[in-house]
């Protein structure tokens, strides 16, 4: 089949997510002093699969079928709503 002639329907708007992720210390650490600080701010970008009021699930590739329909999505990441600090709508937000 000619796959080029195929419109393709991606349900899912791309996005740029800021968000903070946490940190672990490893080793003895003095716990009477002020544990060293971390800058773990992070960018994911992807496709917005599925939003909560409690997180934000990514993926950065799906799969497509003949009919033009998506299938499968590859590396699903889920960030936690609390960590994210801005979201950015890289394509039309669709319903």
């Amino acid at each position: 089949m000619d796959t080029r002639s195929i419109t393709y329907k991606v349900p899912y708007p791309m996005v740029r997510v800021e968000w903070v992720d946490s940190s672990t210390l490893h080793g003895w650490n003095h716990l009477d002093k002020e544990p060293q600080a971390f800058n773990l701010r992070c960018v994911t970008a992807g496709l917005l699969i599925q939003e909560t009021p409690d997180y934000l699930c990514l993926v950065d590739s799906v799969s497509l079928e003949d009919d033009g329909s998506v299938s499968n999505g590859h590396c699903l990441q889920q960030i936690p709503r609390a960590a994210v600090i801005r979201i950015a709508y890289l394509t039309e937000k669709r319903k």
